[in-house]
């Protein structure tokens, strides 16, 4: 009875050791997703451990939204924006699949997608004007390139950039 009461007790710490240094490795995670939550939130599984992943380097609309003092305009332009562009309140639906799997890459506690070959996820939704860049610097291969898919979603005035929800939520963003 102790031998098996130790073994399982090994066994347990040892599962979590291992995916502890799986979750910290900078190797990308073949994972499968299982729940599109939002455009902010989806829930991965890797063997029998699922977690939630929030996409690297961006502030979705969803977390501005959660972000900003209740009824202020920020949350007020938000409503707005997805009241006029309802498929983008599911827009993580038309580029992630249920039950596909995913490259992902552990960064700051959130994930880097691969969605289409080396574009991220974080990337589709800067595209659409559905995210604002984090202010701070990121890692060297993300940093550039996300500023510029930002600037080009700002030039075409795409999503949040059409509505002037940058400018109305900067507060949300400046308190973080």
């Amino acid at each position: 009875m102790i031998i098996f009461f130790m073994c399982k007790n090994n066994f347990i710490f040892l599962f979590f050791f291992l995916f502890s240094t799986l979750l910290a490795a900078k190797e990308p995670v073949l994972s499968t997703l299982v729940t599109i939550v939002s455009n902010e939130v989806h829930e991965f599984k890797n063997g029998n451990y699922k977690y939630m992943c929030r996409p690297y380097g961006v502030y979705t609309l969803e977390e501005l939204y959660r972000n900003a003092k209740k009824d202020s305009v920020c949350q007020k332009s938000i409503q707005s924006f997805y009241n006029k562009n309802p498929n983008l309140l599911n827009y993580s639906h038309q580029k992630l699949n249920t039950f596909q799997s995913y490259s992902i890459v552990f960064k700051n506690q959130k994930c880097v997608i691969s969605v289409a070959g080396e574009k991220s996820y974080s990337e589709f939704l800067l595209e659409e004007g559905l995210a604002l860049k984090v202010p701070a610097k990121l890692g060297k291969e993300y940093d550039f390139l996300f500023m510029k898919v930002q600037r080009e979603a700002k030039k075409e005035k795409k999503g949040l950039w059409n509505e002037n929800i940058s400018k109305e939520c900067a507060s949300s963003i400046d308190a973080k």
